[in-house]
């Protein structure tokens, strides 16, 4: 008998012990199926649809695209014409095998992390039973996230500063794989306190944690150089908060196209004259402009930090490594 797509990759994930072998061709595949559903049920009905339910994320898989059948007449469907899925019993996030740290290739990490979101979203109604969730951001929870993974969260007003070779530092967050708690300081901003908690998330995922690790910050503000395993957890936790199609979603939905253009007509709509955008570009800020820009063309808005609950320059930072402005 010949075996499934779906029965070929998981066998071969359990020979790899690797969940997320393949992820990218099946990506691809379920690409063209969603391409081929949206031809078939045409937008006027995904319209109607989300129109029906008061509900314009109705059908988003978290990522940017949809899935599920749409109701049409050609299609068998319920009185209403809309067939209601039971929730998915979830056990947790089935976290593969961990890499040696320094050894995961940013392709590598985003592809784990959007297996998560793909785990939040398709579990949604498990793990928030008494929450109706429409908006795909909304399921980047950090509490539910870790508790996936077997991790309690805990903010604590003060956590010890550590001195290292570099000198005395702030810590801002410990995990501690011994007791499976991780502890945040709540002396952060409520953006440095979502970072921390998405970089310990990374550790989690990404790691052999044989003893408790913390995230610092120096004191005066300056940058602390990175062990390859704290860069790649700050590359998860990056990834995680921002996700990429939703990110060239708002960004779009903002300044009109991606990438960015920086023309006079994009330095009016932005309400800085020339001088002051060369300034920016002098001091390769301009995407910090964007990530903190909350109007465009007379149209008011959440900055894209905002909208995703992230600094402006964690934005920034996701904003230059999508390449979502060209200069020059």
């Amino acid at each position: 008998m010949r075996k499934s797509r779906k029965q070929i990759v998981s066998n071969d994930r359990y020979r790899l012990q690797n969940p997320y072998a393949h992820m990218e061709e099946l990506e691809e595949f379920e690409e063209k199926r969603l391409a081929v559903d949206a031809v078939y049920s045409g937008s006027k009905e995904l319209h109607a649809a989300r129109e029906k339910l008061q509900n314009p994320h109705a059908f988003d898989d978290g990522e940017g695209g949809f899935v599920g059948v749409l109701p049409s007449s050609s299609r068998h469907s319920d009185q209403e014409g809309f067939g209601k899925a039971a929730p998915i019993a979830m056990t947790g996030f089935p976290v593969g095998k961990k890499k040696k740290a320094g050894s995961y290739s940013n392709e590598e990490i985003e592809s784990i992390v959007r297996g998560f979101h793909r785990y939040l979203w398709k579990s949604r109604k498990s793990l928030w039973p008494e929450k109706d969730i429409s908006n795909p951001l909304d399921v980047l929870d950090l509490r539910k996230s870790l508790g996936s993974v077997g991790y309690d969260y805990m903010e604590v007003e003060g956590i010890e500063s550590a001195v290292l070779a570099s000198g005395r530092v702030e810590v801002e967050g410990i995990i501690d794989p011994r007791s499976n708690m991780v502890y945040i300081s709540g002396q952060c901003s409520p953006e440095i306190k979502r970072f921390t908690a998405a970089h310990e998330l990374g550790h989690a995922v990404l790691h052999e944690m044989t003893g408790a690790a913390h995230r610092d910050r120096a004191s005066d503000g300056s940058k602390i150089s990175r062990r390859p395993m704290e860069r790649e957890a700050d590359r998860f936790a990056s990834c995680f908060l921002i996700p990429e199609k939703q990110l060239r979603r708002h960004f779009e939905a903002r300044f009109g196209c991606t990438p960015f253009m920086l023309t006079e007509e994009s330095a009016f709509a932005l309400g800085v004259d020339m001088q002051e955008i060369e300034k920016h570009v002098e001091r390769d800020s301009l995407h910090i402009l964007l990530a903190d820009a909350k109007t465009y063309n007379g149209v008011s808005f959440l900055s894209l930090a905002e909208r995703f609950k992230v600094s402006k320059t964690a934005m920034a930072i996701r904003i230059r490594e999508l390449g979502l402005i060209r200069q020059g």
